[in-house]
């Protein structure tokens, strides 16, 4: 997590920003190769409704005029997460720029900031679960002796903020599992429901103390 000042500047021929004529001030941070923003990014009196995980980039909402040196708005708070690609200890610059129109700037030159980020290695999540036949009509997974797994049933799990895309087949017992994903991510899982069968049930995944979702997809012969 980081968080963005934005400052209006002080010196010779520098001024106010003025209510009139109406302004628009966007702070933009490209987020540098390896680093993704986690959305949403919040800063009071800035709305980033416009970020993606490759940039973030909010306009600046609040009450003018802005005077020389005065902050503008609250700062803006950016939690990034870094992608698989990125090797742990790596410094990445991290830039972000101010543009203003509407009205003239005395100087353009000194709209925008770098700072380093270091890369730390964070815990990667997992997503697990089971494929079966529900053989003992409980509507609950008793494990593989009661309820027999599906092994090579696909698996796949797509996931935004940020991507992740991946599928798999289950193995004997029909299990499945993804690793690699990333906090915050919005996932969905989908079963490609095997020939012969129906399904019966499926149960929602959750938090697991070894930072892993589990969900669990029941099945029945189809008549």
């Amino acid at each position: 997590m980081f968080t963005i000042r934005v400052a209006n500047n002080t010196g010779e021929d520098m001024g106010a920003i003025l209510a009139n004529p109406a302004p628009t001030i966007v702070m933009t941070d490209p987020m540098p190769a390896g680093l993704l923003a986690q959305l949403p990014a919040t800063g009071t009196d800035w709305n980033c409704g416009a970020s993606t995980p490759a940039e973030v980039r909010c306009q600046y909402t609040g009450a003018l005029p802005i005077l020389p040196g005065a902050q503008v708005g609250g700062d803006i708070t950016v939690t990034a997460l870094a992608t698989p690609a990125a090797a742990t200890g790596v410094r990445l610059d991290n830039c972000a720029g101010v543009g203003l129109s509407g009205q003239a700037e005395a100087s353009t030159g000194n709209n925008g900031g770098c700072a380093g980020v270091t890369v730390s290695a964070v815990e990667g999540l997992a997503v697990s679960g089971r494929v079966y036949e529900e053989k003992s009509g409980n509507t609950t997974d008793d494990g593989n002796a009661t309820d027999p797994g599906i092994a090579g049933t696909s698996v796949r799990l797509v996931c935004t903020n940020p991507a992740f895309d991946q599928s798999t087949t289950t193995d004997a017992e029909g299990g499945y599992s993804f690793t690699g994903l990333q906090s915050g991510a919005q996932c969905t899982l989908t079963e490609t429901q095997p020939s012969g069968y129906t399904n019966a049930y499926n149960t929602p995944g959750s938090a697991a103390p070894a930072r892993r979702g589990t969900a669990a997809r029941a099945t029945a012969p189809s008549p």
